[in-house]
C-alpha cells in the first residue's frame, strides 16, 4: 500500500471578467503568473508537482 497521496493535475479555466486580485487570492498565484493566467484564460493546477504514475 503507497502512503503518498496521488497528485492530479486539473486544468482551472478562468472567467476573463475575473479581476488579477481575484485571481492570485483564489488560487494562491503570483501576480505575474496572475496575469499571464488571465491572459491565456486557464492554468494546470499543480503542474509543477511530480504525478504518480
Amino acid at each position: 500500500m503507497n502512503a503518498v497521496p496521488e497528485i492530479r493535475r486539473e486544468k482551472v479555466f478562468i472567467p476573463p471578467e475575473m479581476p488579477v486580485q481575484e485571481i492570485k487570492e483564489k488560487y494562491g498565484l503570483s501576480s505575474k503568473r496572475a496575469r499571464e493566467v488571465l491572459k491565456q484564460g486557464f492554468f494546470v493546477k499543480n503542474y509543477s508537482k511530480k504525478q504518480m504514475t
